[in-house]
């Protein structure tokens, strides 16, 4: 199988080894016990986006204040150390999934093993609350420094626009071609399945993006992603109505064209109500078409109708982008 390495992965990988490094070298020079553990701390917070890693901080400060608290009342208890730290977790455990800190369990259930295991005798002393709140904010404070300078993105991400504009223009040409050419589908259906894979990954980056940057078109770019996603969905129901016309009766011709039309003038910039509106034209025609003369006609027109059906919808999606987008935005994909 071949491998290859992803750049932000070995970006994440030296952030979390240099600021790993630096809290435990920061603790040891100030004197705290355990310093090797605001370097777990360090690895334990740094995420994919500066938002994930400074929500994880805030959960940790606000878990760590419960943790120490309920150390303090269980202390008290005459019973083993083993014991103390059984309930210590259990609390912890319980209080961080009902509060949703479930990303802070790891390193209090750490903090605990200092008061409980490590000690002959549990004890929650002003020693210890400096101790322990030193690590926290040394090993958060690190996670948040090495995820200042997040890499940016837009690079890649516009190298994705330009990659699933062709690609999806390619393909919506090759499904439709097929009713003149009959030519074969599933080589088409695999790339559509390719593309949506690319989607989905594009999807992930430009929701990234928007977690590190406060440009004002990030939200359009992933909006974009998700309209193509949803587009290539419909792409792959209409290879399957595609692959069960046998012929096009010549009272369908205007369906024919303007699927013909829609594929040459594809583009996220061609007018989606102008193409809506010719869609709706051609379906009124429809109308006055007499009666199918065969069953073979009548599934025929059928499964046409389903396609104009799937075409509106493909296009709806588009002008929904639009709307909600604006048109000085919209002009990011003019070049």
């Amino acid at each position: 199988m071949k491998m290859s390495i992803d750049r932000r992965t070995v970006i994440k990988s030296i952030k979390i080894a240099l600021g790993s490094a630096a809290a435990i070298v920061l603790s040891g020079l100030i004197g705290l016990d355990y310093a090797t553990s605001a370097g777990i701390i360090t690895l334990l917070t740094i995420q994919d986006t500066k938002t994930d890693t400074l929500r994880l901080s805030v959960h940790r400060l606000l878990s760590f204040a419960v943790s120490m608290a309920a150390a303090w009342l269980i202390c008290k208890i005459p019973v083993h150390n083993t014991v103390h730290y059984c309930i210590y977790l259990l609390v912890v455990v319980e209080v961080s999934y009902l509060m949703k800190w479930d990303g802070s369990i790891s390193t209090n259930a750490v903090f605990g093993t200092h008061i409980f295991i490590s000690n002959e005798t549990a004890h929650v002393t002003a020693h210890v609350l400096i101790n322990e709140s030193g690590l926290l904010i040394i090993g958060t404070l690190m996670a948040m420094l090495m995820n200042w300078k997040m890499p940016d993105l837009e690079r890649e991400i516009k190298e994705d626009i330009e990659y699933v504009e062709k690609e999806i223009k390619r393909l919506f040409g090759s499904i439709v071609q097929h009713l003149s050419e009959k030519n074969e589908l599933d080589k088409t259906y695999d790339d559509v399945l390719k593309l949506a894979e690319r989607l989905d990954g594009a999807v992930n980056l430009a929701a990234n993006n928007m977690s590190n940057t406060e440009n004002e078109y990030s939200q359009v770019y992933l909006d974009y992603f998700l309209m193509r996603r949803n587009q290539c969905a419909i792409l792959r129901h209409l290879i399957r109505s595609f692959e069960s016309i046998e012929s096009i009766p010549e009272i369908l011709r205007p369906a024919v064209d303007f699927l013909n039309e829609l594929a040459s003038g594809f583009s996220v910039m061609a007018d989606a109500d102008e193409q809506l509106s010719r869609l709706e034209t051609v379906m009124g025609g429809f109308k006055s078409c007499p009666l199918p003369a065969s069953r073979e006609e009548f599934e025929t027109r059928a499964t046409v109708y389903h396609i104009m059906n799937e075409a509106e919808e493909f296009i709806k999606l588009k002008r929904n982008f639009w709307r909600q987008t604006g048109p000085d935005r919209i002009r990011l994909f003019s070049s």
